[in-house]
């Protein structure tokens, strides 16, 4: 490979070692745990103007849209939806 491309390559590996490190300190600070599984929905591009909703662990597509603000609104609430079922973040309503 040439060189100056496995300098960029080492270049990027040490960028991600910080980037991995700032994270982690983040999360210290705020004394929470970084989240194990990360998001479950994801906002797909099919084609150009069309995006879809995939759940990540099943690869099954819950719904399409025209709009990428529309397609991340939908993510969005399908993911606190699932979070409700789990019993993570419960609102006492009065």
């Amino acid at each position: 490979m040439h060189p100056s491309f496995l300098q960029r390559i080492d270049e990027l590996g040490a960028l991600l070692v910080h980037s991995n490190a700032a994270r982690i300190d983040f999360f210290r600070r705020t004394n929470r745990l970084k989240s194990r599984r990360g998001v479950r929905f994801q906002v797909v591009t099919m084609k150009l103007g069309i995006f879809q909703v995939v759940e990540r662990y099943t690869g099954k597509t819950w719904a399409y849209r025209f709009n990428y603000r529309e397609a991340m609104d939908f993510a969005i609430q399908l993911e606190e939806k699932s979070n409700r079922r789990k019993g993570v973040a419960r609102c006492s309503a009065s």
